[in-house]
């Protein structure tokens, strides 16, 4: 009599590891865990090669990503490939400061760009007070750790303007004409 029989693949999970990464750094070596090998066996009797997948690029904020294995073979394991996150840390920036300025007739940039906010209302031509916003960019917090657009308050100074009234010498009853530089 023929009697069948099947040695059945063991289980095998592949998991990836969890990381971290403040944006928008380039992400950090990607690793993974396995369990699940029988006796002394490792990775190393496994067929194909591990991939671990993240959309993550430094270019796009969200808070999380998943991490995801994949690639890898076996004719004696059952491989289930488990994902892992990636958790995305705000950057912390500073607010912009307002620059010194004086009156020049020109546009002047009174509060200066920066890596992290957008800005408006930073630029100016008249001596007199203005307010510029700085708004976050997504992925972005406040070194104060708030999130709320900053208004910065800035001044164009008046220029200095010496008048100085011309000498004159005249004859009574004569009216001298009066000349200024």
């Amino acid at each position: 009599k023929t009697v069948a029989w099947t040695i059945s693949k063991a289980a095998l999970t592949v998991t990836a590891g969890d990381a971290s990464v403040t944006f928008p750094q380039a992400a950090p070596a990607l690793t993974a865990s396995y369990s699940g090998f029988v006796g002394t066996e490792d990775k190393t009797v496994l067929g194909g090669t591990l991939s671990l997948d993240c959309d993550y690029d430094g270019t796009v904020y969200a808070a999380t990503f998943a991490i995801t294995p994949s690639g890898l073979t076996s004719d004696n394991y059952e491989i289930t490939f488990k994902a892992g996150t990636l958790t995305v840390s705000k950057a912390s920036v500073t607010a912009p400061a307002a620059e010194t300025l004086t009156y020049n007739g020109s546009e002047q940039t009174g509060v200066l760009a920066g890596t992290g906010y957008t800005l408006s209302g930073n630029t100016g031509t008249d001596a007199r007070d203005y307010n510029a916003t700085a708004t976050l960019v997504d992925g972005y917090i406040w070194s104060d750790d708030t999130t709320a657009a900053k208004t910065v308050a800035w001044t164009i100074s008046k220029a200095a303007l010496t008048v100085t009234a011309g000498d004159e010498t005249v004859t009574f009853p004569q009216l001298p004409e009066l000349t200024a530089d």
